[in-house]
């Protein structure tokens, strides 16, 4: 019910009535508008890993003026110890197992006047989550042979793991095999635009 009170309102309205100050630049704050969203639909502030609520993850889809996803979705962050484990454990299927998404407007329109569209609840299909579990297990694999270092964005049809960091110059600490120390930069597991713009077109929207 609160996902459906903000559809057709604005960032600007939404942030007044909350009392929160808009950001001098939307560009730079990239997840002020999920935030806000978050903070409008009263979650909980989250304690762990899982998802936002006991048994549903709330993102929000920048739109684009045709209509559909602009950018992938992040997901989760994607450390070490997350590729140990299946994917029928995987917290990253967990987050995904019943998503609310929200889209808003994206950056063809002025931060303070993004709007927000009307919300749905997205649960994978037996195809999608194949799907994705076939990309877990390639993603998985390439970790293990010391492949979490190099390029992997474009492993996955779904899925995939690249950077996630305020800058480029933002690091982590990360041993090799052989016990030398190093660093990587942040990286986090996202949904690729194509799959939420299928998402997107079955929710009819």
């Amino acid at each position: 019910a609160r996902a459906e009170a903000l559809a057709g309102r604005t960032v600007a309205e939404i942030a007044a009535e909350l009392g929160v100050p808009l950001p001098q630049s939307f560009a730079r704050s990239k997840g002020f508008v999920g935030e806000l969203v978050e903070r409008a639909l009263a979650l909980p502030r989250r304690m762990s890993a899982g998802p936002d609520l006991a048994s549903l993850e709330v993102k929000t889809l920048p739109i684009g003026a045709s209509g559909e996803p602009v950018e992938s979705t992040f997901v989760c962050v994607a450390g070490r110890d997350v590729f140990e484990v299946p994917w029928a454990r995987s917290v990253v299927r967990t987050k995904l197992a019943r998503v609310l998404f929200v889209p808003v407007e994206g950056s063809h329109v002025a931060g303070p006047d993004r709007r927000i569209g009307s919300a749905f609840v997205w649960t994978p299909s037996a195809d999608e989550d194949a799907m994705l579990a076939r990309d877990w297990d390639d993603l998985c694999a390439h970790a293990a042979v010391g492949g979490e270092g190099e390029s992997s964005a474009r492993l996955g049809v779904a899925l995939q793991v690249r950077p996630k960091g305020k800058n480029a110059a933002e690091r982590r600490p990360r041993r090799d095999e052989e016990g030398a120390l190093g660093s990587l930069p942040p990286r986090g597991f996202y949904l690729r635009r194509s799959f939420t713009v299928e998402i997107v077109r079955r929710a009819g929207l």
